[in-house]
């Protein structure tokens, strides 16, 4: 198929080529703009043109394609004045803004392909009077072809797809005609770093003491900050263009923000006759200083009644929009699982906002239903049981904080870690050490959106308290437990906790040289080491801890009394 269309092509345009070399194509009336390949509603169209001073009447003329000849209406045409062929007028007049007075002739045309053809006017004596060649990928469906120079065949060198923003001219100048003084400014392409602009003039003149003017702008949930870069440009001949590379940094270097910035650049000439060409509007990201936002909880593993969530942290000294980040798991075969924040949501700074993975968070945390810093995932993302990697990355890639975390990253009192996040020890320290990680005490196993349970005000020493106390085995609300929590001064610890007789005899090791956060809960079961239930009455437990930053021994006792 790709062959038969080289083969057609070729065909058709050495046909083109007879034509335009044996007649007369600086004629009377020329084509001067077609529409091939129109969307939507809008019929296919053809617009001529009279360049002359004295008016033309057409009688029995036909147009021609590559497969059919149909008969065209009589026409007058008025001089230096357009008339516009399509099969629907009215039709036509709703989809194009077409000028007050111009003349419109419904009219039968041949079928003009979407993709190449050519349409050849003749007179009645079948002498070909003008003709135009065109292929659909010299530009785009629904742009027309405007013919540049009137006075010069309508070849490949002299027609191009309108430049108005309307993709058309129909009944006016074509927007590719040369004017004295035009300049025109396009994105050639961009990086994340690097943005190329091209300045063309398009005029017929020198283009001389112009420059460049960019407007950055950064909104923001309570102001807007908008700064000016203005660069002289160089003289610009008739015809050629100048390409100007605009670098990220100096966009940064002038204003104080950072996120996605609104840029509006703009060639200013004092001469320039087309204004709509002048302006360009585009977008950039400038990243922020890595590991201002940190993560700083999250539980993989939750109740059925609750939620997987992660909780970050803005470190920085400025709120930021994190609009546009991205939140993703272990890469894998099939790719990994990614949460894109959609719409602009500001963080303070010091502050702490949540991504869940489904509403049932608000089950075991009622009061975050209305916290503005929480967000709901509309997307499927499961963080795994054994190990997974959370990184958090902005839109242009870079990365803001990662781990890679495992099961074993619970402390070691942890028997059972369903329900039971993991929080952060110190922002400080990088995220990837499990020795700055420790599992929640909190009595709801976590802390979203609250100061994590490390860090909350330690006493300044020991205290050590049993619930319930006296407690049964039988008939206790901890199924034959005793809850025992214990707060120490120390940002971590080593602990020993040992239960002897009254008559100080020791019966059971409840926790030896166990790692423990400043509060901990533990359980005793009122059994002795070898497992079997000791009898009712009153036991001491000894607890000693051992701060891991200091080697400082603390100690206290209480009674713990097992009843009926």
């Amino acid at each position: 198929m790709q062959l038969r269309n080289i083969m057609l092509k070729s065909f058709i345009f050495i046909g083109f080529v007879l034509f335009i070399s044996y007649y007369d194509v600086y004629s009377s009336i020329i084509i001067n703009e077609l529409q091939p390949a129109p969307l939507g509603d809008e019929p296919e169209w053809i617009e001529l043109y009279n360049p002359e001073l004295d008016t033309l009447i057409l009688n029995d003329y036909t147009i021609t394609d590559n497969a059919s000849t149909k008969n065209l209406p009589n026409m007058i045409i008025a001089p230096l004045s357009y008339a516009l062929l399509t099969k629907d007028t009215m039709l036509l007049q709703q989809v194009r803004n077409i000028p007050l007075g111009t003349t419109m002739y419904q009219a039968t045309l041949p079928g003009l392909n979407n993709t190449f053809d050519m349409a050849v006017i003749s007179d009645p004596d079948g002498i070909t009077v003008d003709s135009m060649y065109y292929d659909v990928d010299w530009g785009e469906k629904g742009i027309s072809f405007e013919r540049i120079d009137f006075e010069k065949p309508a070849n490949r060198g002299n027609i191009a797809p309108s430049k108005d923003i309307t993709g058309a001219t129909a009944g006016r100048e074509n927007s590719v005609v040369p004017v004295e003084y035009d300049l025109g400014l396009y994105m050639l392409g961009q990086s994340k770093d690097t943005f190329h602009l091209q300045i063309k003039n398009y005029g017929k003149r020198e283009a001389k003491q112009t420059n460049l003017k960019l407007l950055v702008e950064k909104k923001m949930a309570s102001y807007s900050n908008t700064i000016e870069i203005l660069k002289d440009l160089p003289n610009i001949s008739a015809g050629d263009s100048l390409v100007y590379i605009v670098l990220l940094s100096e966009i940064e270097n002038a204003i104080d923000d950072r996120g996605f910035l609104s840029i509006s650049s703009i060639v200013n000439f004092e001469h320039d006759i087309n204004p709509e060409n002048d302006s360009l509007f585009w977008g950039a990201y400038s990243p922020f200083d890595e590991n201002i936002v940190k993560i700083n909880e999250f539980l993989y593993e939750p109740e059925t009644n609750n939620a997987e969530f992660i909780e970050f942290i803005n470190i920085g000294k400025d709120t930021i929009d994190i609009e546009g980040w991205i939140i993703n798991d272990q890469f894998k075969q099939s790719g990994a699982d990614e949460i894109i924040i959609e719409e602009p949501w500001f963080i303070p700074p010091s502050n702490l906002f949540v991504v869940a993975m489904d509403s049932s968070i608000f089950n075991h945390f009622p009061d975050l239903i209305d916290n503005p810093f929480i967000r709901i995932s509309q997307v499927s993302f499961n963080l795994n049981n054994d190990s997974d990697d959370i990184i958090l990355r902005e839109p242009n890639g870079a990365v803001q904080d990662s781990l890679s975390y495992y099961s074993s990253w619970h402390s070691e009192w942890v028997q059972f870690s369903k329900n039971i996040s993991l929080e952060r020890i110190s922002e400080s320290d990088i995220s990837t050490e499990q020795s700055n990680w420790v599992s929640c005490t909190d009595s709801k196993g976590s802390t979203p959106l609250a100061v994590n349970s490390s860090k909350l005000p330690k006493p300044k020493s020991i205290r050590v308290t049993a619930d319930p106390n006296p407690f049964s085995r039988i008939t206790s609300t901890q199924d034959g437990r005793t809850k025992i929590t214990i707060e120490m001064p120390f940002e971590q610890g080593i602990l020993k906790a040992f239960i002897f007789t009254a008559d100080g005899i020791l019966i059971s090791k409840i926790a030896d040289d166990i790692r423990i956060p400043s509060v901990i809960e533990i359980y005793w079961d009122g059994k002795n080491e070898d497992g079997y239930n000791l009898q009712i009455g009153p036991y001491v437990l000894v607890i000693e801890i051992a701060d891991l930053a200091s080697d400082q021994i603390l100690t206290d006792k209480i009674l713990v009394v097992i009843g009926e």
